[in-house]
């Protein structure tokens, strides 16, 4: 299994887990979700058959300073980066249920709310911290039941991708 990082231009970041199923096809897995799509090679690049049916010829960039990737098809645009072993972005350790100790923003923006302290006892899908980026919230939710430790952000507060937000104990 392979685990990446995906990011819609400077919008919200996801977590997205790739197997291999077959040699011409991979079940792809967003949000926990599994879809399987058909693959094939051609000389201009893959061909990639979704459920639908769709068929898509993606252009895909690679050589990003993060070591990512950009595939681009008609009317879309998504930055791919492999998923990192440490607790940094673009980590599996942000899926549900992770033990990470670390909450770190996904994306760069500016905080406009923090909704826990510490002491505070949270659950998953909990709100932490509210990010504004591209005059868009997005509210960074817990992703483990714990306790959190450290707060590491106040409001007005600038972060970048990969700054430590929450801490959990």
């Amino acid at each position: 299994m392979h685990r990446y990082t995906v990011r819609a231009g400077e919008g919200v970041a996801g977590d997205v887990e790739v197997v291999r199923v077959a040699p011409d096809r991979v079940e792809v897995r967003v949000g926990g979700v599994p879809v399987t799509v058909g693959v094939s090679r051609a000389p201009g690049g893959p061909i990639l058959q979704l459920p639908s049916g769709r068929v898509l010829r993606p252009h895909v960039s690679t050589g990003s300073p993060d070591g990512g990737a950009t595939v681009t098809w008609p009317g879309r645009s998504l930055v791919v980066a492999r998923a990192r072993a440490e607790n940094g972005p673009g980590t599996g350790a942000g899926l549900p249920g992770s033990r990470s100790r670390r909450v770190r923003a996904q994306m760069p923006g500016r905080v406009v709310r923090v909704l826990v302290r510490p002491g505070d006892r949270v659950a998953v899908g909990q709100g932490l911290v509210i990010l504004e980026a591209m005059k868009m919230e997005n509210e960074v939710k817990a992703r483990r039941d714990g306790a959190i430790s450290a707060v590491r952000v106040a409001e007005g507060d600038r972060v970048e991708t990969g700054a430590d937000l929450v801490e959990f104990e």
